[in-house]
C-alpha cells in the first residue's frame, strides 16, 4: 500500500491548446483518443514522482515533549517542552493563543522545570501537565486555558509523575511516572481516588483511557502494557510481547484495540477484551517514542528516534507512507480528533509540525478476503472516496502471481464516472514480468466534466492458484483534477487471508455464531463488519451464504445432533424455520446446498425441546443479579416467580408469550436483578423460583 502526491501540472495550458487544435474537424471517436493521450501526457510530465505531504511549522519552543488535542474539538492543540513552556495554539492557523509557565508557584512563577506530558480535558477548557518541580520531584498541575492560571497541583509521594490522561467524561485524571503505580485523581477537587499497583518496572511511561471510559491502559519500562477496569481499578490483562520498554500507547476509537510503541523499534496492536496480540508493525530502525490512531480508526502514526513518522494501515499492518521533515527524534505526535487529515508532531528540537494528509482515498473492497479453494474465482471492487472535481485517473493494481491469476477487469458496474457517451474507459492493460500489474484508467470526454465524492471505479476478478496469505495492492496512482492538476491520494490494499470462507467471524471455527452473523447481515452492503459474511463471494449477503456456512458443519464439525448453543449466540427455532423456508424458495438443489439445508433441519430439531423444563440459575450464588434459564416444548405465556424461604412472593417476572425453544443464554433467559416488587434490594439468603406456562398451542 503506497501513498502518492505530485505538484500541480504546470504544462497543462500548452496541452489544452494542442487539444483544441486537434479537435477541429475530427470526429468524437478521436476526442476519446485525445483524452487517453491526455492522461498519458500528464503521467510523463510528472514521472510518477511522489512528493511529501505539506505541513506548517509552529515555532517558539525548546525540545518538544508532548502534544495533545481536546477530544471534543480539533480547533486547538497544546504543546509542552523541556523549558517549562506550555503553549496553546490555534490548530487551523498556527497562531499562538496562550502561553503558560510551569513554575513552582500557583500563578506559574518561580523556578521553571520540564514539562513531561500534557492532556487536554475533553471540552478543551482545562490542561493537565506532568512536569518537574524540584530535582527528582514531579508535580501534576491542572490549568485553566481561558486564564492561564493554575487551578491545583499535586505531588505523589511514591510516584514521580511524567504522564497524565483525562477520562472521556473529564471527571478523572490518571497519572504515572517514575514508579510502578498509576494514581487516579478527581478533577474537580484534586483529591486522590485510588492507586493502581501492578507494574514491576521503575518507570511508567504512558497512561490512557479507552474512549468508552471502560478501561485504563498503562505502558511501562518492564516491557509490558497493563489493562485495568476504570471503574474498579481491577487488573484485567498484562500484554506481553515487547522486548524492551514500552513508551507510548493509543486506543482505537471503538475501544476494542490498543497500539503500543516500544524501544524495541516495533509497534504492536492488541485486542483489549481478550488481551491478545493481533499484529506487529515493523519498519522503524530505532526506538519508537510515540503512537497515535486517526479518528476513523483506519490509520496509525508512529514517531521514532530515526527522525521519521510512519503511517500504517491498522486493519492490515501495511506501511502507507513515511513523513520526513524532522531533523531530530520524533518524540510526540497526535491526530486531530475532528479532522483526521491533520497530524501534529514534535521532535527533540524547537518545532511542531502540522501535517495535512490527503483527503482522497483509493480502496479495494472487500478489504479482507478469505481465499476460496484453488481454482475458484473471486472479485474485488476499486473504489474512490472523497474525490474532489476528478476529471480522470490512472492506477496500477498489483498482486502476487504465485497466489493469483488475473482473469478480467471491467467498468460495467462503475458508478463514479458517467456512461461511456460522456467518459472514456481505457481497456485494462496487463504488464510486469509475471503479468502481475493491471493498469486501469478513465477520463471525461468533455473538457468541463468532473466528479466529486465517492463511487466505484472498476471491478477486478482473479483466480486462486495457491493458498497463501497475500495482498492486492494499489500503486502509481495519478488522479487528475478539473484543471489538470494531480491530487494527493492515500491507497489501501486488500488483504488475502487463508482459512475457511464459512468462518465468517474469524474465530477459527465454524459454529452457530457464524450462522447468526450471516443472518444479521442479510441485505446489507459489504461493509467492514459484513464483508466476511459473503461466504460464496458473489457480492450479495443472502440465504445462499447462510446455507453454505451450514453445509460446512457437516464438512468440519461432528455430525452428532446439536444439544446446546455457544454462549452469546442468539438463535431461536423461528429463525431456523425462516432460513429453511427461504432456502427452499431459492431452489437451492445442488448437493452442497442440500447438505446445508439438512443441517438446518437437524438444528431445528435440536432447538425444539421434548419437554418444558426449568433449569438451574447462574451465577449461583449471585450478587446482585442472576439469570434463570428454561426451555419450552410448545409456545406459551411464561411467568417466573421468585419466593423467599417462607414461601412469600418476592418478585414476579412476566415474560409474555414465548415460542417453543431453549432460553438458556443471557440474551434469552429470564433475568432477575435481585430486587423485590417495590424495587428494593433483597437481603442475602436462599430463594426459590418456579416456572408457570399457559400453553397456546
Amino acid at each position: 500500500m503506497l501513498v502518492f502526491r505530485s505538484d500541480e501540472y504546470e504544462t497543462f495550458l500548452g496541452w489544452s491548446q494542442f487539444q483544441l487544435q486537434f479537435q477541429k474537424g475530427e470526429i468524437k471517436m478521436k476526442i476519446k483518443l485525445t483524452f487517453t493521450l491526455f492522461i498519458l501526457f500528464c503521467l510523463i510530465a510528472h514521472n510518477g514522482v511522489a512528493q511529501d505531504f505539506p505541513y506548517i511549522s509552529l515555532r517558539g519552543h525548546g525540545t518538544i515533549n508532548s502534544i495533545a488535542f481536546p477530544a471534543e474539538s480539533g480547533s486547538r492543540l497544546v504543546t509542552g517542552d523541556f523549558n517549562a513552556y506550555i503553549i496553546v495554539w490555534d490548530a487551523n492557523t498556527g497562531i499562538r493563543l496562550r502561553t503558560m509557565w510551569n513554575g513552582a508557584n500557583r500563578d506559574g512563577t518561580g523556578e521553571n522545570r520540564d514539562v513531561h506530558d500534557l492532556a487536554f480535558s475533553p471540552n478543551g477548557e482545562l490542561v493537565a501537565s506532568a512536569g518537574e518541580d524540584t530535582w527528582n520531584d514531579y508535580t501534576i498541575r491542572l490549568w485553566e486555558v481561558s486564564t492561564g492560571q493554575m487551578i491545583w497541583q499535586r505531588r505523589a509521594d511514591s510516584v514521580q509523575s511524567n504522564t497524565v490522561a483525562f477520562s472521556p467524561d473529564g471527571k478523572v485524571l490518571a497519572s504515572g511516572g517514575y514508579g510502578n503505580e498509576i494514581d487516579l485523581w478527581e478533577v474537580s477537587t484534586g483529591n486522590s481516588i485510588r492507586t493502581l499497583i501492578g507494574h514491576t518496572g521503575l518507570t511508567l511511561y504512558d497512561v490512557a483511557f479507552s474512549p468508552d471510559g471502560q478501561h485504563i491502559a498503562s505502558a511501562s519500562g518492564d516491557n509490558t502494557v497493563k489493562i485495568w477496569e476504570a471503574a474498579t481499578g481491577r487488573h484485567r490483562h498484562t500484554l506481553i510481547g515487547h522486548t524492551d520498554a514500552v513508551y507510548s500507547i493509543a486506543f482505537t476509537p471503538d475501544s476494542t484495540m490498543l497500539a503500543s510503541a516500544s524501544k524495541d523499534t516495533t509497534i504492536r496492536l492488541w485486542d483489549v477484551n481478550l488481551g491478545r496480540h493481533i499484529r506487529t508493525f515493523t519498519g522503524h530502525t530505532e526506538e519508537v517514542f510515540g503512537v497515535s490512531i486517526s479518528p476513523d480508526g483506519m490509520t496509525l502514526a508512529s514517531g521514532s528516534k530515526d527522525k521519521t513518522i510512519r503511517l500504517w494501515e491498522v486493519s492490515t499492518g501495511r506501511h502507507l507512507h513515511t513523513l520526513i521533515g524532522h531533523g531530530q527524534s520524533v518524540h510526540s505526535l497526535a491526530f486531530n480528533p475532528k479532522n483526521g487529515r491533520q497530524l501534529a508532531s514534535g521532535h527533540f528540537g524547537s518545532a511542531v509540525l502540522l501535517w495535512e494528509l490527503p483527503k482522497t482515498h483509493f480502496r479495494l473492497r472487500p478489504e479482507s478476503v478469505v481465499l476460496p479453494p484453488i481454482g475458484r474465482q473471486f472479485s474485488v471492487n476499486l473504489h474512490i472516496e472523497d474525490g474532489e472535481k476528478v476529471r480522470g485517473y490512472k492506477v496500477d493494481v498489483t498482486f502476487d502471481p504465485k497466489v493469483l491469476r488475473y482473469v478480467k477487469a471491467d467498468y460495467f458496474e462503475a458508478s463514479y464516472f458517467p456512461p461511456r457517451a460522456d467518459a472514456f474507459y481505457a481497456p485494462p492493460v496487463v504488464s510486469g514480468e509475471s503479468e502481475d500489474v493491471v493498469t486501469l484508467s478513465a477520463t471525461y470526454v468533455v473538457s468541463s466534466g468532473s466528479t466529486s465524492g465517492d463511487g466505484k471505479l472498476a471491478r477486478l476478478t482473479f483466480e486462486v492458484v495457491d493458498d497463501q496469505a497475500s495482498f492486492i495492492d494499489i500503486s502509481d496512482v495519478q488522479l487528475i483534477g478539473s484543471q489538470g492538476e494531480l491530487h494527493d491520494v492515500i491507497t489501501h490494499s486488500a488483504e488475502l487471508r487463508t482459512g475457511l470462507p464459512e468462518d465468517v467471524n474469524d474465530d477459527k471455527s465454524v459454529d452457530i455464531r457464524d450462522l447468526v452473523k450471516v443472518a444479521s447481515c442479510f441485505g446489507l452492503p459489504l461493509s467492514e463488519d459484513c464483508a466476511s459474511s459473503d461466504a460464496n463471494m458473489d457480492g450479495v449477503i443472502d440465504i445462499r451464504d447462510l446455507v453454505q456456512v451450514a453445509a460446512a458443519f457437516r464438512d468440519r464439525a461432528p455430525a452428532a445432533p446439536l444439544t446446546s448453543l455457544p454462549n452469546g449466540a442468539m438463535l431461536s427455532r423461528s429463525d431456523v424455520e425462516k432460513w429453511i423456508t427461504a432456502a427452499r424458495l431459492a431452489n437451492l438443489t445442488d448437493p452442497r446446498s442440500e447438505r446445508g439445508i439438512r443441517f438446518l433441519q437437524q438444528l431445528l430439531v435440536a432447538l425444539t425441546p421434548k419437554e418444558t423444563a426449568l433449569l438451574a440459575n447462574y451465577p449461583n450464588p449471585f450478587n446482585p443479579e442472576t439469570w434463570i434459564p428454561y426451555q419450552l416444548a410448545t409456545p406459551a405465556d411464561v411467568t417466573v416467580t421468585v419466593y423467599d424461604t417462607q414461601g412469600r412472593v418476592v418478585r414476579t417476572l412476566n415474560l409474555g408469550h414465548q415460542a417453543a425453544g431453549i432460553y438458556e443464554n443471557r440474551f434469552r433467559a429470564a433475568y432477575w436483578d435481585g430486587r423485590n416488587t417495590v424495587d428494593e434490594p433483597v437481603a442475602s439468603g436462599v430463594y426459590f423460583y418456579t416456572l408457570s406456562t399457559e400453553s397456546t398451542r
